[in-house]
């Protein structure tokens, strides 16, 4: 948030001017306080595997990183966002979504069918409420392997 003084510096923004002050006061977005980020680097991943995340940023203790790409939660409700690019396989369709403890999340699952060989980018976000602590992974849940440019998870408490 930028306020607006006269005989300042000018701020990028300025929606009015009071002819009043004398000074200015720039406050600073910051970041929720617990939030994960995890990201996967380029590669193939097999029909019904777990995307390899790593953690690309962490805050706070509703959420431990298990080293295997999944992340484990805490009871509670979140907003998780998940994106991939993709290559559409041969059999035309790929197809992506959450699992928690070995389940697919209900409404979790995007697809993509388009002509092999193009490239696709998938996203959704999904408010997740989890009863117990339980391990969640970003999956390719499509029927055949899939190279992907790029997969990223970022998971916040409601």
């Amino acid at each position: 948030m930028t306020n607006c003084f006269l005989n300042n510096p000018r701020p990028i923004f300025c929606p009015f001017v009071n002819l009043n002050c004398t000074q200015n006061q720039v406050v600073n977005p910051t970041l929720p306080g617990n939030f994960a980020y995890l990201v996967q680097v380029p590669g193939e991943v097999g029909a019904g595997e777990n995307f390899d995340l790593g953690v690309q940023s962490f805050s706070g203790n509703n959420f431990i990183p298990n080293g295997m790409g999944g992340i484990t939660l805490q009871a509670g409700s979140y907003e998780v966002t998940y994106s991939a690019s993709a290559t559409i396989p041969a059999s035309g369709s790929v197809s992506i979504g959450l699992t928690l403890d070995g389940g697919v999340v209900a409404g979790s699952t995007v697809t993509s069918t388009q002509t092999a060989g193009d490239n696709v980018n998938l996203n959704r976000t999904v408010a997740l409420t989890v009863p117990q602590a339980g391990t969640l992974y970003f999956t390719n849940t499509s029927a055949t392997a899939v190279t992907f440019g790029f997969a990223s998870l970022f998971i916040k408490p409601l």
